[in-house]
C-alpha cells in the first residue's frame, strides 16, 4: 500500500490533523533548504544512507546573505523550524514510519545548532531588557461597553447568559502567594522573567503576536514546564506555580491540565480573539502539539502591566446565543486587567464569547506583562 495512504488511513483511525501525513514533502524539503541552504531533497534517505551526510553548502552565498539581513532571520525561517517541530511531535501518535521521524528530528537539530529554534527577539538579550518590573506601567480601569446596534434587546446585550460564569478579582495573586511576600504579582513577574534567562535558549517562542514561555519541546503541561524550571535550579518558581496550581483547583475546581505563560513584551504585542480549546473536537493551529481534555474552565492571572481584555459575544454555531437578526452586530466589552488580577470563566461563557488581548495605541510606551492560563480539566 502506498506510503501516504497508509498513513491517511492511520491518522483517520486516531482522529489526527493531516497536515503532515499528506503534505509531509514539501514541508520537509522547505524546512530544510531554509535551515541550511541545502539542495532539494527529494526523499528520506534509505536505512543504509547516512543521515549525517547533507551534501555541500555554499558558505559564501550564506555568509553574504546573512549580512545582508544583518543577521534576522524572515519570519517564514522560524516558521519552518516551528511547524516541522508541530509535525514530528504530532506524527509520533499519527504512524508515520520511525525512519521518516528520525530524519527529520535530524534535520530539527542541525537547525538548533545554526539558532533557527529561537525565532526573532526572544532571545535573553531581549528578554532581559524588556521584561524588567521597573518598565511595568499602569491604567485606570474603565469598562468601555458596544452593544448590538441592529437592536436594544439583541440577545447578545445580555450581560449575563443562562450557565454562564465570568470573573474578574483584583489581586487574587497577592492572596495565591501571600506566603512568598506582600508584593506576590511582582515576585511572580521577576521569577517568570528570571526563569526564561535561565533555561534554554528556545523556550521562549512566538506564538501569533505574543510570545510563549514553555518546556523546550512546546509542551505546555505543568509537569513539563516544573521539570525544565527545577533542573535549571530555579526551584522557587516552581514552588509558585505549584501554589498557583493547588490554589486554583480549590477556587474554581477541576484540575489543571495544562499551562500557558504568554509574555507580551510591550504594548503592541497582542493575543488574537479566541476561545480556549475545551476539547479534541476543537482545532488548535497547525504547530500545535498539545493534547485536548475535557475542560470545564480557565482561570488566568495577569502580573506586570495593564492591558485591555476586548470580550465579544458570539452567535456562530458554537455558541447557544442566537442573533437578533442578519443586521446583528453582537456585543463588545472592554475590560482592564491589572497586575494581580484573576480573570475565570467557564464552558458555557466561553462557548458564547471570545476574548484577546488586543494591541495598544502608542503600545511602545506600554510596559512587560506576563499571564499565566491554567486550563481546568473535568473531575
Amino acid at each position: 500500500m502506498d506510503n501516504n495512504v497508509r498513513h491517511k488511513l492511520k491518522a483517520e483511525q486516531l482522529d489526527v490533523p493531516l497536515l503532515l501525513l499528506l503534505d509531509w514533502q514539501h514541508l520537509y524539503n522547505r524546512a530544510i533548504r531554509q535551515a541550511s541552504r541545502l539542495p532539494k531533497l527529494e526523499a528520506p534517505p534509505e536505512a543504509s544512507e547516512d543521515v549525517h551526510d547533507t551534501g555541500p553548502t555554499d558558505e559564501k552565498s550564506r555568509e553574504g546573505k546573512q549580512k545582508k539581513n544583518n543577521g534576522k532571520r524572515s519570519e517564514q525561517e522560524d516558521a519552518d523550524y516551528d511547524m516541522l517541530l508541530a509535525q514530528v511531535t504530532k506524527s509520533k501518535t499519527a504512524g508515520v514510519d520511525r525512519e521518516h521521524i528520525e530524519f527529520a528530528e535530524e534535520r530539527l537539530r542541525e537547525m538548533r545548532k545554526q539558532g533557527m529554534h529561537v525565532n526573532e527577539g526572544c532571545n535573553k538579550e531581549n528578554l532581559r531588557e524588556l521584561m524588567q518590573w521597573g518598565k511595568v506601567t499602569r491604567c485606570e480601569s474603565t469598562v468601555d461597553n458596544e452593544p448590538c446596534k441592529a437592536m436594544p434587546d439583541c440577545p447578545c446585550n445580555e450581560e449575563v447568559n443562562c450557565g454562564e460564569v465570568l470573573q474578574i478579582v483584583p489581586n487574587a495573586v497577592q492572596q495565591c502567594l501571600r506566603e512568598f511576600g506582600p508584593e506576590g504579582d511582582r515576585e511572580l513577574f521577576d521569577e517568570l522573567s528570571g526563569s526564561a534567562s535561565a533555561v534554554e535558549e528556545g523556550s521562549v517562542w512566538k506564538a501569533g503576536g505574543k510570545l510563549i514561555f514553555s518546556a523546550f519541546d512546546r509542551n505546555q503541561s505543568v509537569q513539563a514546564l516544573t521539570r525544565m524550571l527545577n533542573n535549571a535550579g530555579r526551584t522557587r518558581c516552581v514552588r509558585m506555580l505549584m501554589q498557583m496550581v493547588k490554589y486554583s483547583e480549590a477556587e474554581y475546581g477541576g484540575y489543571v491540565t495544562a499551562i500557558q505563560i504568554n509574555f507580551h513584551l510591550t504594548g503592541e504585542s497582542f493575543h488574537a480573539q479566541h476561545r480556549d480549546i475545551y476539547s479534541a473536537k476543537q482545532r488548535a493551529g497547525p504547530s500545535c502539539t498539545c493534547t485536548f481534555k475535557k475542560c470545564v474552565g480557565t482561570v488566568c492571572y495577569t502580573v506586570g502591566s495593564s492591558r485591555q481584555c476586548l470580550l465579544e459575544t458570539m452567535t456562530d454555531t458554537f455558541s447557544a446565543i442566537k442573533p437578533c437578526g442578519a443586521d446583528c452586530t453582537g456585543r463588545r466589552e472592554r475590560r482592564w486587567l491589572h497586575s494581580g488580577d484573576a480573570m475565570y470563566f467557564n464552558e458555557a461563557w466561553n462557548a458564547n464569547h471570545t476574548h484577546g488581548i488586543p494591541a495598544m495605541e502608542n503600545g511602545q510606551d506600554t510596559g512587560p506583562r506576563i499571564s499565566v492560563a491554567f486550563l481546568l480539566g473535568a473531575e
